[in-house]
């Protein structure tokens, strides 16, 4: 009740920031790129990025939409593509607070496209007075955990999500469909895996955020029982 208590007061103190921004910005774009830093070492050494894995999110007060950008010039794509969907990051996700919707477009390993259904608000974030500077901004950490049933390991999962938000661009988004705070998510972390913002550009235009509409839609639990179908079949093979 604490958090939810805190996390209510948050956007109590920062809607109104974002409701008088949003009069001169109507849309915000931020790029992301992946990095990388063993989630063993605890040092200070920052995490490396990782060339040809950058990422763009749309959104304005209402929807977001996030994606890999694809870069066929960049000679560190090919070495890279395999990591594009770990921490986050694989196919599209789209969430219109208005229609109450979360989609996730993503194929499966047998080269099917679904589009997955998603629960609105399904972490369960802890904020910190942790702060640091990204992109200038003052951000605070918070720290949330995914829970889902895995089919192919037979049993519950809980995957740790630590994010840096900035309480003065309330807009509750953030990279891979990590969301749901009162600020927008600058960085993610997931195991060894980051999504860290290196641009942020404010447009006073009303750029169209584009809904996903190809693929099979299905839940999050019957997405997970047709991987692991999928790849119960491919070893078969």
């Amino acid at each position: 009740m604490k958090h939810l208590f805190n996390l209510a007061l948050s956007l109590f103190i920062v809607l109104p920031i974002w409701s008088q921004n949003i009069k001169q910005n109507k849309t915000i774009e931020i790029t992301y790129v992946k990095a990388y830093k063993n989630f063993k070492d605890s040092t200070n050494t920052p995490p490396k990025a990782m060339k040809g894995l950058e990422y763009k999110l749309i959104c304005n007060t209402n929807e977001a939409r996030f994606e890999y950008i694809s870069s066929m010039n960049n000679d560190g794509q090919k070495t890279n593509q395999r990591f594009v969907g770990r921490g986050g990051g694989e196919g599209v996700y789209y969430k219109n607070l208005k229609e109450r919707i979360k989609l996730h477009k993503t194929k499966s390993v047998d080269e099917n496209l679904y589009l997955i259904k998603e629960e609105l608000n399904k972490y369960n974030w802890k904020l910190l007075k942790e702060t640091k500077k990204i992109l200038g901004y003052d951000c605070f950490k918070a720290i949330g955990e995914l829970k889902e049933y895995s089919y192919i390991r037979k049993k519950d999962l809980v995957i740790p999500i630590v994010v840096w938000y900035v309480p003065t661009i309330a807009a509750p988004f953030g990279p891979a469909g990590y969301d749901g705070l009162p600020g927008l998510i600058l960085e993610s972390s997931s195991s060894s895996f980051y999504l860290i913002a290196n641009n942020i550009e404010f447009h006073n235009e009303k750029i169209k955020i584009r809904r996903p509409t190809k693929g099979k839609e299905v839940t999050a639990d019957e997405f997970n029982r047709l991987l692991s179908e999928a790849f119960e079949k491919r070893f078969k093979q």
